[in-house]
């Protein structure tokens, strides 16, 4: 009975030994291994420049001087410059345009008024084919880059009725 009790006793032993083994290995074998890695992310910003030029419109010329202005807007990348000017050559002498006269049936006549621009308002520089240029610094949001004085001088006699007009372009030249 004692070789019995003590071969229980050890059987007990060595069962209680192998579930602990056994419930050991399963919570290992349970257990996550963990390896760590690295994720790179890159963008890019752009230097992006938009334009926004309204239409300048004046009252009616009667031989008396008329002014008008245009804010022109631009939206370009934080920090970025720009250059924004006439990309026309004016074609009235020195710094005026000529805004021709349109006939009744959509032809251009050779009449036409004199017009000239200035920078800001009426005592600013003169802006024309690559001068008078206004100058920006990008936020990144919509801004005011300046204000475009035109002026139609007085004197100007003999002038048929009906509209009066050109197109000009402006450009906008950005960079760091």
């Amino acid at each position: 009975m004692f070789l019995y009790k003590n071969l229980v006793i050890k059987k007990k032993s060595t069962f209680i030994y192998l579930l602990g083994t056994l419930i050991s290995l399963q919570s290992h074998s349970n257990a996550a291994t963990t390896v760590a890695g690295t994720l790179t992310v890159t963008t890019s910003v752009t230097n992006v420049c938009t334009l926004n030029v309204p239409s300048m419109n004046f009252s009616l010329y009667s031989e008396n001087l008329i002014s008008s202005t245009a804010n022109i807007t631009t939206m370009c990348t934080n920090g970025l410059i720009a250059l924004i000017y006439f990309n026309t050559v004016p074609d009235g002498g020195d710094k005026n345009y000529k805004l021709i006269a349109e006939s009744k049936d959509g032809s251009q006549l050779s009449n036409y008024l004199l017009i000239n621009f200035k920078k800001e308002n009426s005592n600013g520089e003169y802006m024309s084919n690559n001068t008078g240029i206004l100058t920006i610094t990008g936020t990144g949001s919509q801004v005011t880059a300046g204000t475009i004085y035109g002026e139609v001088p007085g004197g100007q006699s003999g002038k048929i009725s009906g509209t009066y007009s050109k197109v000009l372009s402006l450009q906008i030249v950005y960079g760091n």
